[in-house]
Order: structure tokens, then C-alpha cells, then sequence
């Protein structure tokens, strides 16, 4: 027979006794989704692409690649051979990184001087990347000047970010935004202008993100509103902000070929001017007007607003 008192007991530990912590594992990380940022990407991704139309004036591509949640360490040597910028994050604290990579950025500026992109050198990434020439130099700060910008259109209606370029870098050891164990949070997105393809990346230190956590995990599944509620949300912030064409067609006149083929200078074409017009939008007539001038600017004052089903509403 064993005696009770010889059985193995787990020690009692009062509920107030302090525990251990290593302040220097990695347990911060940030969990996975991040439905905000994946908002945020999107968002950016649509923006980015009317961007680089207007500078290379070729249709791009562009589509959000994977998040990367990593040590900076990790980061940086994943980005070997990149072109390196750093840029402010205001009002969040500390800075950021956008990285575009060498072939990418290469290719985009043989597209922008009439190239294909495609017959660059196809050589090894060194392990030190060269010294970009002044014009290339100027064409990648515009570059990242435009990812701030659309950027921080990209985070309009969540949370104010303005990022602004600061400096371009050779090396990364002098692009360091976070200590070699610090948490990064990589954003990629993956752009094609023709055969012309590679990513450019987003960094920011999950330090800089820390205080939007209620903002970035908004509205997890089983809370009251939904992830579909809260792009919902955004969405209709979006279209609400979109720009619009209001056509206002004032007056209209029928000729003959015959007519149009024995005008002369100085010819007139009488017009029958109506007391009201119609106003529309991609064709569709949504107010009847009055036309005239307000403060030396000509102007349309709205009689009636006229709704899709063909019913009016007087004002």
C-alpha cells in the first residue's frame, strides 16, 4: 500500500507570483488577417496603376501580392539588390520603406525613354548594387513620391498617413527602419507594364502600427459588424469621393451634309435655345435646369431632379 503522502504533487504557486518573460523572443507577432491593410492594399493597387499610366504612358498592372510579417533582418536580405527609400510615416512614428525591384524599375525606365523593357542584360543580382545614374535617380524619387501619394489616398477614411520621400539608399545597412529583430510588416504587390514585370513593396515597422490595432483588426468574425460590413463601408466612402462629369447640353442644331459642306468663315448656325436643359452623367439626365451666370461664372441652377425610374422631384 503507498502512502498518500508520497505521491507526487505539483507545487501550489499563489496566483501573484511573478512569471518570466524573455524580452527578446519574437512573441509580437502580428496575427494573420489583417483585414484593414488587405483593404488598404487594394485600394492602393487600383490608385497605383492610374499612376504609372501617366508616367510611362503604357497600360500597367498591377495586383496585391503576398503580406510579409517578418524580422527586419529577414526583410532586408529578402530585398538584396532592390532600390532602397525611406519615407516618413507622419503622423505614425518612426519610417518606412519602399523597395522597387532592379529589374522592375530598370525596365520601367528603358519603357519611359521608348524602349521595350526587355532587351536589358540579364545578369545576377550583386551583392552591391550600382550607383544609379542622376537621371535614374531622379525617376525612381518621382516614383516613390507616387507611391506616397497614392498611399495615403489609399488609407483615406481609416486613418490619417502621410508619407513623404525622404532619401534614396545604395546600401541597406544605411536603410535600416527597425532593429535586425524588430517586426516588419511587408506589404507586395506584384506590377506589369508588358513583358516588363517585378513587385514593389511597402514596409512599415509593426511599432509604427501598433497603435491602430482596434483600427487594423476592425470588426473580426463574430463581432457586430463583419469584415464584408467593414469593406462595405469603405466602398461607399470610395464612391462617394469619386469625380464626375455633369454634361449640360444647352442647345442643338440639324444640317444637311449639303449645309455643312458650303459653310464658310463667318458662316452662323442658328441655334433654338429651350428655357430649360437637361443635365446628365454618362448620358443619363438627372436634373432640369436653368442656365445663366453666378459670380462671373456661367451656371446651372437645378429646377428638378430627375430620378432613374422617370419620376421628378421639384425643388
Amino acid at each position: 500500500m503507498t502512502d498518500a503522502s508520497s505521491s507526487p504533487v505539483a507545487p501550489e504557486i499563489p496566483a501573484d507570483t511573478p512569471r518570466g518573460y524573455d524580452l527578446s523572443s519574437r512573441e509580437r507577432w502580428v496575427g494573420r488577417p489583417i483585414p484593414t491593410l488587405d483593404i488598404v492594399g487594394e485600394r492602393f493597387a487600383r490608385r497605383i496603376e492610374n499612376g504609372l499610366f501617366g508616367i510611362l504612358s503604357r497600360h500597367v498592372e498591377v495586383r496585391p501580392a503576398d503580406m510579409h510579417i517578418q524580422r527586419h533582418a529577414l526583410q532586408m536580405a529578402a530585398l538584396a539588390g532592390a532600390n532602397l527609400s525611406l519615407v516618413s510615416l507622419a503622423p505614425l512614428v518612426g519610417n518606412g520603406l519602399v523597395s522597387v525591384d532592379a529589374d522592375l524599375f530598370h525596365g520601367m525606365v528603358d519603357v519611359m525613354y521608348g524602349g521595350t523593357g526587355t532587351d536589358l542584360p540579364i545578369a545576377t543580382v550583386p551583392a552591391v548594387p550600382r550607383d544609379l545614374s542622376p537621371t535614374e535617380l531622379r525617376i525612381l524619387e518621382r516614383l516613390v513620391r507616387l507611391v506616397c501619394a497614392d498611399y495615403q489616398q489609399a488609407w483615406s477614411g481609416i486613418h490619417p498617413v502621410e508619407p513623404q520621400f525622404l532619401r534614396t539608399e545604395r546600401l541597406s545597412q544605411f536603410a535600416a527602419i527597425a532593429g535586425p529583430d524588430e517586426v516588419i510588416v511587408t506589404a507586395s504587390f506584384d506590377v506589369r507594364v508588358g513583358e516588363v514585370q517585378g513587385q514593389i513593396h511597402i514596409g512599415v515597422p509593426y511599432t509604427a502600427l501598433e497603435p491602430l490595432h482596434d483600427i487594423l483588426y476592425a470588426s473580426p468574425l463574430g463581432e457586430t459588424e463583419s469584415v464584408d460590413d467593414t469593406k462595405r463601408r469603405l466602398l461607399v466612402q470610395e464612391l462617394q469621393s469619386a469625380d464626375l462629369q455633369l454634361v449640360a447640353e444647352l442647345a442643338t442644331a440639324t444640317l444637311t451634309i449639303e449645309q455643312l459642306l458650303t459653310m464658310q468663315t463667318g458662316d452662323f448656325i442658328e441655334l433654338d435655345r429651350l428655357p430649360t436643359v437637361m443635365a446628365s452623367i454618362e448620358g443619363v439626365p438627372l436634373f432640369e435646369c436653368q442656365y445663366g451666370t453666378h459670380q462671373s461664372h456661367y451656371a446651372l441652377r437645378v429646377l428638378t431632379c430627375l430620378h432613374p425610374s422617370g419620376e421628378s422631384h421639384d425643388h
